[in-house]
C-alpha cells in the first residue's frame, strides 16, 4: 500500500495514521531535494496527514546511516534546516502564542513576547565538549553550525538550560557566546565542574542555582530537581542502576515558566525520583503545558501521567548514537494522539502553541 493510500480514520476527533516506509518511492533511497520539497509542504500541524507521514519516512530513509552525517551535503542540509529555525526565531511568534523551534536532537528553543530560551541546545554530534568540533580530530568535527549561525542563535537567547554535561545536550561555541555577552547559562553543578576540568573559558559563568526551590531571571522563572542519568545497570536490567557507578552523570529536569505558560524537560534523567518530584510541583501549580519526551520508556509514560499537556519528541537523528531515535517513533507507538497532542518536529521546523488564558493560570 502507497502512502498516497493510506486510510485516515477518525477516532475520538484524532487522526489514526498507518505507517509504513517510503523509500521504495524515491528508489534505494530519497534525495536530500525531494526531502526538502516534502518538508516545504508540510509542517508538524498539517492537516493533509499522509504527506506528513511520508515526509516523515523520507527523513528516516535519507538517514539510513550514522555516516551520513560526514556527507558535506547533509551538513549543508543541516545548516540551512538551521537558517529556517533561526528566522522563525527573529520573526517571533503571533500574539499570545509561545513559538517553539526545534534546530537538533534535543536542542530546542522556545519564543515568547517575554524572552527566548533554549533546553540541551547542541548543533552536532561532535563528541569533544571541551572545544569546538572544528578544532577537534573527531569523526564529526564538520557538522556544525557556522559563526555567523553561532552569533545570531546567542544573540536571540536570554538564558540556557542545559540538564547534563554529554555532547549532544550541550554546545561548547553556544556557551562561550553567551558567557561572554553576560547571559545566563544554567547547569548541575558537576557539568560546571566538568567544564572547570576542561578549562574552558566560561566554565565560571555557569551558574548552579539550588534545586527544588523557584528562581527568577527577568520575566523567567524556573524550578529544578537534582537528577541523576545512570549509565550501568545489574545484569542490564533497567530497573536495577548501578548507583555508585563513576559513569553515572547528574541530569537536572527543569519546569520553565514564561508568559504564563510552563515548560517541562528531563534531559536524560533514570532517576524515579524525579517522577514524583514533577507531581508535587503539578499540585503547587507548576504542571507543563508543554513537555519533551525521550523516545519512550517508563519514565516518560509515568511523566505523561504526571504532567499531561502537549510533548514534543526529542533526541531524533543524533548521529553519533549507532542506534539513533527516528521521528516516526511516535508514529508507530503513539499513533491515536498524532499529531494533535504529540507534533512531530524536523530540524528548523517550528509550532505556535497559545499561551494560557489568565483564568487557565
Amino acid at each position: 500500500m502507497s502512502v498516497s493510500q493510506i486510510l485516515m480514520v477518525s477516532l475520538l476527533g484524532v487522526m489514526v495514521v498507518p505507517t509504513e516506509t517510503t523509500a521504495s518511492e524515491f528508489g534505494p533511497k530519497p534525495t536530500i531535494e525531494q526531502v526538502e520539497a516534502l518538508l516545504a509542504a508540510t509542517s508538524p500541524t498539517t492537516a493533509d496527514h499522509a504527506a506528513r507521514v511520508k515526509a516523515i519516512r523520507a527523513i528516516d530513509a535519507l538517514f539510513d546511516t550514522t555516516e551520513v552525517a560526514k556527507d558535506p551535503a547533509v551538513i549543508e542540509f543541516y545548516r540551512r534546516r538551521v537558517e529556517a529555525g533561526l528566522a522563525a526565531l527573529k520573526a517571533g511568534p503571533p500574539p499570545g502564542h509561545a513559538r517553539i523551534v526545534k534546530l537538533y536532537s534535543s536542542s530546542t528553543v522556545i519564543k515568547t513576547a517575554d524572552g527566548c530560551f533554549t533546553f540541551d541546545f547542541a548543533e552536532g554530534p561532535c563528541g569533544d565538549t571541551w572545544g569546538l568540533p572544528e578544532a577537534t580530530d573527531d569523526e564529526f568535527r564538520n557538522f556544525h553550525l557556522t559563526d555567523e549561525q553561532r552569533d545570531r542563535l546567542a544573540k536571540l537567547l536570554d538564558v540556557y538550560f542545559i540538564t547534563h554535561r554529554h555532547h549532544d545536550h550541550v554546545s561548547f561555541a553556544l556557551c562561550e557566546r553567551m558567557a561572554r555577552l553576560g547571559k545566563p547559562i544554567i547547569a548541575p553543578p558537576e557539568s560546571k565542574a566538568w567544564f572547570k576540568r576542561g578549562t574552558t573559558p566560561f566554565a565560571e559563568a555557569i551558574q548552579t542555582p539550588a534545586p527544588d526551590a523557584v528562581h527568577t531571571l527577568g520575566k523567567l522563572s524556573f524550578v529544578h530537581y537534582a537528577g541523576v542519568q545512570y549509565m550501568e545497570w545489574i545484569e542490564d536490567d533497567h530497573e536495577r542502576p548501578v548507583k555508585d557507578s563513576p559513569k553515572n552523570v547528574p541530569n537536572n529536569c527543569y519546569l520553565v515558566r514564561l508568559s504564563g505558560m510552563t515548560f517541562g524537560h528531563c534531559g536524560d534523567n533514570r532517576d524515579a525520583g524525579h517522577v514524583e518530584w514533577a507531581g508535587q510541583w503539578s499540585k503547587k501549580g507548576w504542571r507543563p503545558d508543554v513537555s519533551f519526551a525521550l523516545g519512550i520508556g517508563k519514565f516518560t509514560k509515568l511523566l505523561a501521567r504526571a504532567w499531561g499537556g502537549l510533548r514534543i519528541h526529542v533526541h531524533d537523528y543524533e548521529f553519533r548514537h549507532t542506534n539513533f531515535n527516528r521521528l516516526s517513533w511516535w508514529l508507530d507507538r503513539r499513533p491515536v494522539a498524532w499529531p494533535k497532542r504529540r507534533p512531530v518536529l524536523f530540524w528548523g521546523e517550528h509550532l505556535d502553541v497559545p499561551l494560557p488564558s489568565a483564568s487557565d493560570r
